[in-house]
Parts: structure tokens; sequence; C-alpha cells
């Protein structure tokens, strides 16, 4: 079952990714997120693909595929009392056309019904991304120094949405960038993510909770 596209005819679907999607997920990272990285760390492309290589945890991770394209990328996973938004990243071509908009609020959704929080940390200079999660719900929370900490309760308090959604930018991480492995199950702020979406970062494994379920049917991935 797919999801209706923002744009009229557009299909939203997901499937797991695997082994032979490492470097479209690279290639969305760099294209969409690597210039938050740089900009915030000074890390440049060969030093953010080596760390990526090493780090990136592909099993947490969907790739979108809208009109039977592959688009971007997809990550969440549920904690022990919230499910956690890690990543959601674009192409340009897929940007700004409500596909982001669509899969988080497909994500909200699933966790108003299941009556869990979602939470996700943004880059604190991405006021942009910030505005965004704002509107969906999301209430700062927290800081760490590089991000603020955002939580959306059940039921939110969402606002409209009038700016695009993919807007250069997001970023939850957990206390890095994407695939940045936890540190006692922590992760210290090494890196981040930026642009068409939010960035994942090193989290414990899964212990128990639920997931988005119904209507997602993503073969592989576990609750969708």
């Amino acid at each position: 079952m797919g999801l209706d596209g923002g744009d009229v005819g557009a299909v939203i679907h997901l499937r797991p990714a695997g082994p032979g999607d490492h470097d479209f997920l690279w290639s969305v990272q760099w294209r969409a997120l690597g210039s938050y990285v740089t900009e915030v760390f000074g890390t440049g492309e060969a030093e953010q693909r080596a760390f990526f290589d090493e780090h990136h945890d592909i099993s947490r991770s969907r790739i979108v595929v809208v009109d039977g394209v592959d688009a971007g990328v997809l990550a969440w996973w549920p904690r022990d009392d919230h499910w956690y938004l890690g990543t959601i990243g674009l192409l340009s071509p897929f940007q700004e056309r409500g596909v982001g908009r669509r899969l988080i609020g497909r994500l909200l959704a699933d966790a108003d019904e299941a009556g869990v929080a979602v939470r996700l940390q943004v880059l604190r200079s991405n006021d942009r991304a910030r505005a965004l999660y704002e509107r969906l719900g999301f209430r700062v929370d927290g800081d760490t120094g590089t991000h603020q900490q955002m939580e959306r309760r059940p039921g939110g308090d969402p606002r409209p949405v009038s700016a695009p959604d993919e807007a250069g930018g997001g970023g939850p991480t957990r206390r890095g960038w994407r695939g940045c492995p936890p540190s006692g199950g922590g992760g210290s702020a090494r890196r981040h993510d930026r642009g068409g979406g939010v960035g994942p970062g090193g989290a414990p494994p899964t212990r128990g909770g639920t997931g988005p379920g119904r209507g997602w049917r993503v073969a592989g991935a576990p609750g969708w």
C-alpha cells in the first residue's frame, strides 16, 4: 500500500534499505545534509564519507520511493517510552512537493493512535527546520549546545503548515549525525546532518515498544 503524495498522482512507497543501497544512502546524506555538517563541524566530503561508511546503521533506514523512483530516506525507531524520528532526507527533485510532510504526518498519526510521543533533535542554527516541526506540534524541551531537542506528545498541537516541508533542512540526531555510534548508550556530538530533513544519531537497540503500523506495509521493516 502506498501513500498519496503532495503532487497529483504521486504515490509514495517505503522499502527497507539493503546493502545495495549504501551508495544511494550516502548520496542522500551528502547532497541533502552534508553542507550542515561542513558548516558546523568543518568536515569535508571525504571525512564525512569515511564516517558514514564506518558507522551508518542501514537496518534502520527505509528508502522513500516516489512514483517508482528512489527519492530519499526515512529512519525512525521505537524506544522505551517514545518513537525517535532519526532521519528524513530527500533528494532535491523531490523536495517542496509535500513528500516529507506526508511521511511525517503518517508517522505522527500512528504515534497518536498508539498514544506515544515522538522525539527528534535539530541543529540549533537550523531555524527553518525547527519552525516546520513546531508547526507539526513539536516543542523544544532541551538543548545539547549544538542541537535543540524536540518532542511532540500524543495529539500534539499542530499548526497549519504553510512553508515547504523539505525546506533545506532539518535534523534530529541523538547527539551526533546520521549513524553516529552510541557511546555508553548515548553518543557524543561529533557530526550532524542537514538539508532535506532530519538526521539520526547513535541510539541503544530498541527494547520493546511499538512502531507505526497499519497501512505502511514495508516488507522486512518491523512494524511497518
